[in-house]
């Protein structure tokens, strides 16, 4: 087996004529596991904008995936 442990960061701009511009920035924190066929990841995703969107200006995402190749 093989373990990869990884983290992305990342920030995007927005311009529109009615609002203005809001910017988003996140932080993902990952980790793979793969074993033979078989593999298994979990993100952590932290993310917030410069103006609310729905009345959140930030808020924590968990991702679980599992894939199996054959």
């Amino acid at each position: 087996y093989s373990l990869e442990v990884f983290a992305r960061a990342s920030a995007v701009r927005g311009d529109d004529d009615v609002t203005g511009w809001n910017g988003y920035r996140a932080l993902t924190l990952c980790g793979n596991i793969y074993y033979r066929k078989a593999r298994a990841s979990l993100n952590v995703v932290y993310g917030e904008s410069r103006e609310p969107i729905a009345g959140e200006s930030d808020g924590l995402a968990v991702v679980v995936r599992a894939q199996y190749i054959f």
